[in-house]
């Protein structure tokens, strides 16, 4: 889709700083793996993404850039359904004192309350970790019935005080069966969706070529705090525990061999002349634009 900076003058100069890395294949099936990253001493916006590649070969990968606030998880750790009333969850790096920090895969994630979502009803969840990755969830109400998953996605709450954000859990029961965190098992056949939903910034993918490619990012989204645009921006590196950080990841659901790869990723000042922090909507999820 085409991007622009919402809410900026047209005229407006905005100083734009790139980088360019080798791209690294990730260490991990399945887990989005960082191997660069930078701390702006400024507010920041990433602005866009780019990727080369002499040679793909074996498997197919998805390289991202990502603004990683304090204790939260880069890219989106996918929960599944389990035969039991748990979940399972991905391993995941975090943004832990500024320095990513790997957390182990969990094979059987216990939900923290004791919610209902009410039959034909959407529910949601925030998956939360503190420094030492200890993960929670936490709901929005006791009692649950979004009408769609959009809505129970902008009921999602902030994370607690000393956590950070992990992934984002939404569920729809059918009507007449209510689901009760912590009782009904999480593939139960009234559970029709178990959804991670995606919060990746820039993404570009890196299709099996023998021959050089270059994919430019498309833009996902990402959790927003109460303030509506946080998270899609730097803090600056002297906020306490350090401003964001940008990362760059590499995933892949095989092990691909690259030759010549490297990543271009473009990030500008923010706000700029016409912008403020108020710019985006006030919603839990925004497209992650520049």
């Amino acid at each position: 889709m085409a991007v622009q900076d919402r809410n900026i003058h047209r005229d407006a100069k905005a100083l734009r700083k790139s980088v360019t890395v080798p791209a690294l294949v990730p260490g991990a099936v399945d887990v989005d793996t960082p191997f660069f990253q930078i701390q702006p001493r400024y507010n920041y916006r990433v602005s866009d993404l780019s990727v080369y590649a002499g040679v793909v070969a074996t498997a197919a990968a998805t390289i991202k850039a990502s603004v990683v606030s304090l204790l939260d998880a880069v890219g989106t750790p996918a929960a599944a359904a389990a035969t039991a009333v748990t979940f399972t969850l991905e391993a995941f790096w975090q943004n832990v004192a500024g320095v990513m920090t790997s957390v182990a895969a969990t094979a059987a994630q216990a939900f923290t309350g004791t919610e209902t979502v009410t039959g034909g009803g959407w529910g949601v969840w925030l998956i939360q970790a503190t420094a030492a990755g200890t993960i929670t969830t936490k709901a929005p109400a006791a009692t649950m019935a979004y009408a769609t998953e959009a809505d129970a996605l902008r009921a999602c709450p902030a994370p607690d005080a000393l956590n950070g954000v992990v992934a984002i859990l939404t569920l729809f029961t059918t009507v007449g069966n209510d689901f009760i965190a912590g009782t009904t098992n999480t593939d139960a056949a009234a559970v029709t969706s178990f959804n991670t939903s995606s919060r990746d910034g820039h993404a570009a993918a890196l299709a099996i070529n023998a021959g050089a490619q270059y994919a430019n990012a498309t833009q996902g989204q990402k959790l927003q705090d109460e303030a509506g645009s946080r998270i899609l921006q730097g803090v600056g590196a002297d906020a306490v525990g350090g401003g964001d950080l940008l990362v760059l990841t590499s995933r892949s659901a095989g092990t691909p061999v690259f030759t010549g790869a490297q990543a271009t990723v473009e990030f500008r000042p923010f706000p700029a002349q016409g912008e403020g922090s108020q710019s985006m909507s006030n919603s839990m999820t925004g497209p992650q634009v520049p």
